[in-house]
């Protein structure tokens, strides 16, 4: 190692690196960055081998299924080999994690990777290396999402689930937009990429009596498109809807509904 670190620090690291979660631990008590001290583990021979997740796949759970929409926005099933193995990963906001890790844990998820994002941003991920539930997930298109809607998914879930999937959904790709002292803009949208089809979230709201819109936009850092709606009613039936189940999720989603809704009489 380059850097001198004191005996103190690397007997600390020693000590509680292999903890549940000994890594944000070390790096917080020995206010050493995160990416640093996995580097330091490495070359004191402590990394070991990554622990894998092994879900409960149950779409009679809500707490599941809620993890299924949130994962068609932010999970990610990949081949690993040659061989074909199967590999899903999530990925999301080390903030954002914090509030939904009870939900994970509730179906199985018992180890959690804590990393910094270019942009500087601490992220929380898990995997699951379990090949049948991977299979499961790719026989609803979960290895093909961006290029395709989660009908496959919608049918099979249990009456009164959907909400729950949609919740998820809204959680990884949704956001609403206020309305100012400035401007009466207001919008509830999902972001997808550019050829996504978005025909299952508008057959959702015509159940709903509302309409929504597509946008595909362009720029120089990518493209992409998006379903909103502008329409105060619209955007309250489908927050109503889709908050008004037995998850939390992201409160600073829901705090955003909930002043949409108080602001609905004032503009």
């Amino acid at each position: 190692m380059n850097q001198k670190y004191t005996p103190f620090q690397i007997n600390f690291i020693i000590k509680h690196y292999n903890d549940s979660d000994g890594p944000r631990l070390c790096a917080s008590e020995l206010k050493i960055d995160i990416n640093k001290l996995y580097h330091i583990a490495h070359r004191l021979g402590m990394f070991k081998k990554r622990i894998y997740s092994t879900i409960n796949f149950n779409l009679n759970d809500p707490n599941f299924v809620y993890f299924l929409g949130y994962s068609w926005a932010d999970g990610h099933l990949r081949r690993i080999n040659k061989n074909g193995r199967l590999r899903f990963s999530f990925e999301i906001l080390e903030r954002d994690m914090r509030e939904i890790k009870p939900i994970l844990l509730s179906i199985g998820v018992t180890s959690f990777k804590t990393n910094k994002r270019k942009d500087r941003q601490m992220v929380e991920c898990f995997y699951c290396n379990n090949q049948e539930f991977c299979e499961k997930l790719e026989s609803l298109d979960f290895i093909i999402k961006s290029r395709v809607p989660p009908v496959k998914i919608l049918k099979v879930l249990p009456d009164g689930m959907e909400r729950y999937f949609l919740h998820g959904f809204f959680d990884g790709d949704g956001s609403i937009t206020l309305p100012t002292n400035k401007s009466n803009f207001k919008c509830l949208s999902f972001s997808g990429p550019f050829a996504q089809e978005w025909g299952f979230l508008q057959d959702f709201c015509n159940r709903l009596d509302c309409t929504g819109y597509v946008k595909q936009l362009t720029s120089s850092t990518g493209s992409q498109s998006t379903f909103n709606l502008y329409n105060y009613d619209a955007i309250l039936k489908f927050g109503n809807f889709i908050f008004n189940d037995k998850i939390r999720g992201l409160s600073r989603k829901i705090i955003k509904f909930q002043e949409l809704k108080n602001r609905f009489n004032t503009y």
